[in-house]
């Protein structure tokens, strides 16, 4: 093992490069603020004396006290022991179970992230780094804290921080600036989730790392949303052989990620998941205690019969009423995605996980794969597929580098569905145009070709999970906006959503500079220009925002913004 902190020095392939870095731990100092400065010296005075100073919550000044009395140092960054490649490839396969539930989740954060600064990190449930993706300079510099593959982020080692803490207290928690205890790990704001496994213990956390000045107000429900998804693939490997009913009060929610699961062998309560525990008010060490006639009123065996066709409606011995199914147990017990080898032998433990195209340059560099086409387009370019359709008709695209617009036009009017960035996929048919937004690269695939990839290389067939995933949430989100959303609404969300990952703070407000003009915008919402002039116009008028350039516009109070998108 190696040991870090801010005396390391160069040469490891871990480590921080050298001062020419854009984005620096410098530089991560200087937007540190105030409130930062304030919060430090009310950590110091409460440890002094005992007593508070300001408005601190009271999780953060328990996990000072903890902090202080594990010996932590304040002052100095901690050395932590990071592993060798070896020690961290037998550490990632001790919980490949966990990285495989949680790959497309994280995959897709680091989409939802995009360019900004920042990193996506899973850990065990001793908060030691498993996974770590997002921002290459943002994680070059973070390096110097530590915050990498193989490091814990454990309390009793690191203090106060986002990780270790949500551990301690089993519990979603954020730790923005010197909230953390140790003094150089203030220049971070952390949000972390512990992960639970069906009986509600922890089986690691989900943690999203920025600088400082990022605000983290959203970013719980981002993290939360991803869990939930991640807990349900971990449900799914663990319980083929446990009978489970599906339980909500709202029918509709049945097969979706939000319903409840509860798990029985024969009529024992055996486990859940937290939205079947919250639904049923019950604790996590009612699991294993519990019998099915215990929660109900009505026998096990009728609600096996009755859901075999379709839910059926139960009620609770305290009087709740629940829409259910069963759904009967498995002849075998799939504890973890089938793999033909080792995950450290299908990729590379430090580039965990690549981009679909990554994996098709060292496939046709093995000669595993044959030459496939991959262009260089220009921005404007409309990209077809005449010469790599096969008998089925379709082709596959694959982004390597710049952004494509996906759109489709009706009566003369284009609706763009998606933006792809690199690794992003799509299959390109006659109904759907894709257009370079910037002058980039695509690899574009017979659908043979596609086939014969997937079939060869396991790694290549996963990376494309996560993005068929994110194509269908997109998907999804855009079936709603159109359904049940106001242009007003989506206009809304799109800026806040802008805010939140590139805003300005100013003495007047929040600035923010649009990536899209009017025309654009207008495009992406599926109306015309005018109906975005005059939603733009209302925000302008009712003293939402105000214009500042032709893309740029001041947010004055993004509470009251965001508060619109309650009111749908």
């Amino acid at each position: 093992m190696m040991t870090t902190g801010n005396d390391d020095k160069d040469g490891d392939d871990y480590r921080a490069s050298s001062s020419t870095q854009k984005f620096n731990l410098a530089q991560m100092n200087s937007i540190a603020g105030s409130y930062d400065v304030a919060m430090a010296r009310a950590r110091r005075f409460f440890l002094d004396t005992g007593n508070v100073e300001g408005n601190i919550p009271v999780t953060i000044l328990q996990s000072w006290r903890r902090s202080a009395d594990y010996g932590v140092a304040m002052e100095t960054p901690a050395k932590v022991e990071i592993p060798t490649r070896a020690e961290l490839s037998a550490l990632i396969e001790r919980n490949e179970s966990l990285v495989q539930a949680s790959w497309g989740e994280v995959e897709a954060l680091r989409r939802d992230i995009g360019q900004s600064e920042g990193v996506v990190i899973l850990t065990d449930p001793e908060g030691q780094i498993l996974m770590r993706v997002g921002n290459d300079t943002f994680m070059q510099a973070a390096n110097r804290l530590a915050l990498m593959p193989g490091a814990s982020w454990n309390e009793r080692l690191m203090g106060t921080n986002a990780i270790g803490t949500a551990i301690q207290e089993e519990s979603p928690l954020t730790i923005c600036g010197t909230e953390h205890f140790l003094d150089p790990n203030g220049v971070l704001s952390c949000s972390a989730i512990p992960i639970l496994n069906p009986q509600g213990s922890i089986l690691g956390t989900l943690d999203l790392s920025t600088p400082a000045n990022v605000p983290h107000d959203h970013l719980l429900a981002l993290l939360g949303r991803a869990v939930t998804h991640i807990e349900r693939n971990v449900f799914q490997y663990n319980s083929d052989s446990w009978e489970r009913m599906i339980i909500h009060n709202n029918p509709s929610l049945l097969g979706s990620p939000h319903e409840g699961v509860l798990a029985f062998e024969g009529d024992k309560l055996v486990g859940a998941n937290r939205i079947a525990m919250t639904l049923l008010g019950l604790p996590w060490s009612a699991i294993g205690g519990l019998r099915f006639n215990d929660l109900f009123s009505v026998q096990h065996g009728s609600v096996n019969r009755t859901a075999s066709a379709d839910e059926c409606i139960v009620q609770t011995l305290n009087g709740q009423t629940f829409f259910a199914r069963m759904v009967q147990a498995t002849s075998e017990r799939r504890r973890q995605v089938v793999s033909p080898a080792p995950l450290s032998q299908q990729r590379n433990v430090k580039d965990l996980p690549r981009h679909p195209h990554e994996i098709l340059d060292d496939l046709q560099k093995d000669n595993i794969v044959g030459p496939i086409s991959r262009r260089k387009p220009h921005a404007g370019a409309l990209l077809t597929a005449s010469d790599e359709r096969d008998d089925s008709g379709e082709a596959v695209l694959i982004v390597v580098k710049g952004e494509v617009r996906c759109f489709t036009s009706f009566e003369g009017k284009e609706l763009t569905l998606f933006s792809l960035g690199p690794g992003d996929a799509m299959i390109l048919r006659d109904h759907l145009q894709m257009e370079m937004r910037t002058e980039g690269e695509v690899y574009i695939l017979r659908h043979k070709e596609f086939e014969t990839a997937l079939g060869m290389s396991t790694e290549f067939a996963l990376s494309v999970i996560p993005v068929v995933e994110h194509l269908l949430r997109k998907s999804i989100e855009l079936i709603e906006d159109m359904v049940f959303h106001s242009v007003k609404f989506r206009l809304v969300r799109m800026v806040v959503d802008r805010v939140e990952k590139s805003g300005r703070p100013t003495a007047r407000g929040i600035s923010v500079q649009m990536q899209s003009n009017g025309e654009e915008i207008a495009m992406r919402l599926g109306v015309t220009r005018q109906t975005v002039s005059t939603a733009i116009a209302g925000l302008i008028r009712d003293g939402y925002v105000e214009r500042l350039g032709s893309k740029e516009f001041l947010v004055r109070d993004l509470g009251k913004l965001k508060a619109l998108l309650d009111k749908k």
